[in-house]
């Protein structure tokens, strides 16, 4: 005996399935759009989603520029950076050009919130990271501290030592003491 049932009525489970699946995944890709969007605008009122969304440079600036503030989202932002293809590593670096160079935090202050990435793991054992670091700190960084700022100075070439950098940044250490010492008495 024959059954009156179509054969194509059996693909329709599968096929409802399949539909209900992609409904559910599009609909869970819009609200992590939107939980995306709602974090950036807590974070910072001024982003323009839109272009955020549509501008591949906005974004990376955007993203980069959530770490260029004295208390950044550090998970929030290296997700993001992550999702979107962005360096974490230029990510920290913008991190330390803005404290180095903008932040209004005290010099011991710094030091607190940058020795956890210069003693971190991913630093010490990956030397382009630390030559990159030391690119980007004399480019953006060395030419605006104040050349009568000795203790920022120092800071930097302690930095610059730190990140394997011993003889040059030895020496200015050794002459910037020295010229405070002068000045000082």
């Amino acid at each position: 005996m024959k059954s009156s049932i179509p054969r194509n009525l059996n693909v329709i489970p599968s096929m409802i399935i399949n539909k209900t699946l992609i409904e559910n995944n599009e609909n869970y890709k819009r609200l992590l759009k939107n939980r995306q969007y709602s974090i950036l605008n807590q974070l910072d009122n001024s982003i323009d989603l839109n272009r955020f969304e549509n501008d591949n440079e906005y974004r990376r600036l955007t993203i980069l520029g959530l770490f260029m503030c004295d208390d950044p989202s550090f998970e929030y932002g290296e997700q993001l950076a992550i999702k979107y293809n962005i360096s974490i590593d230029e990510c920290h670096h913008s991190y330390f050009e803005y404290l180095l160079t903008t932040s209004n935090l005290s010099l011991n202050e710094i030091r607190k919130k940058m020795k956890p990435f210069l003693n971190s793991e991913r630093i010490k054992k990956n030397r382009q990271i630390k030559l990159d670091l030391v690119k980007r700190l004399h480019t953006n960084v060395f030419p605006f501290i104040d050349g009568k700022d000795y203790e920022r100075l120092k800071l930097f070439y302690d930095i610059k030592k730190s990140l394997g950098d011993l003889t040059h940044a030895q020496k200015h250490i050794q002459a910037i003491q020295q010229l405070t010492n002068i000045l000082n008495n």
